[in-house]
């Protein structure tokens, strides 16, 4: 067993560190809060750099995790509510790697303005539900690895293809470029065409 005994420990530090959006970016990499998300990240071949939790004990940790991860690490309840800032305690936590997936279908889902990270998350799960895994953001600081987008996708989010864009005429341009036919829906039309 491998003990962190301080919120110095570089392994702390980077988790912390993962809890912003930039420097997930900054590293590739994303904090993974919870045995289930942990698991997800599994299922959808998620690399793994490590996980820090707090049991006492190897027998406790999902055998799942125990099988597919090298390192683990083993740290105070304070130390682990100090990297998810949380009064609660997440007993388990991993640090896992973005992987990028090129954009290689005929269906396209794109995504303008969608900012609330629950809905990013539904929009996922619900479009790879009917078959579509492949999504545009509009926003060049869309998020897909925020914790509420993990939960709200199921895990959908691991396995999403997507691509970013400055802006919405960026993202027309590629469309258009790529010969892709653009359907566009809105709460605000009066009829269908």
């Amino acid at each position: 067993m491998q003990y962190i005994n301080s919120i110095k420990d570089e392994k702390v530090v980077l988790a912390r560190e993962l809890k912003n959006y930039r420097e997930r970016q900054k590293y590739n990499k994303f904090l993974l809060e919870g045995e289930e998300i942990i698991l997800w990240a599994i299922e959808n071949n998620i690399s793994i750099n490590y996980i820090i939790t707090s049991y006492k004990e190897e027998a406790k940790i999902n055998p799942i995790i125990l099988h597919n991860v090298q390192n683990i690490f083993f740290a105070t309840e304070g130390i682990i509510k100090k990297i998810t800032d949380t009064s609660y305690l997440v007993p388990i936590i991993g640090v896992g790697n973005i992987r990028n997936f090129p954009i290689n279908d005929d269906f396209i889902l794109v995504l303008d303005e969608v900012r609330d990270f629950g809905n990013i998350g539904t929009i996922i799960r619900t479009g790879q539900a009917f078959g579509i895994n492949n999504f545009i953001s509009t926003d060049s600081n869309f998020d897909l690895f925020q914790r509420k987008t993990i939960e709200a996708s199921r895990g959908k989010a691991f396995s999403t293809n997507i691509r970013y864009f400055k802006n919405v005429c960026d993202t027309i341009l590629y469309l258009k470029k790529n010969n892709y036919q653009i359907i566009t829906t809105s709460p605000y039309g009066t009829n269908l065409q």
